[in-house]
């Protein structure tokens, strides 16, 4: 995680598909080493977590706004009867 910190902080003049761009390189990188190993679930669900969040701050930071509010604005309810979904 510490390469994530480091891609993460500050250049908040970067445009946010530019910085997804980066991680996703990061990230695909990741999931090809850790998908041999036993504890590979476990794995995922932390780097999810962590990119999620400093992600997160990273955007409220670009956008001078709180993580609340950034969430409320981006993140819609699914419909009654449907599933939530990503």
């Amino acid at each position: 995680t510490c390469s994530l910190n480091k891609e993460l902080s500050g250049d908040y003049s970067c445009s946010p598909i530019d910085k997804i761009e980066k991680l996703n390189q990061k990230l695909k990188g990741w999931s090809q080493f850790y998908r041999h190993t036993d504890f590979t679930a476990k794995v995922y669900s932390k780097i999810d977590r962590e990119v999620f969040w400093k992600l997160a701050y990273w955007f409220a930071a670009k956008f001078k706004t709180s993580i609340k509010k950034l969430m409320m604005k981006l993140i819609r309810r699914p419909e009654p009867g449907k599933a939530k979904t990503w």
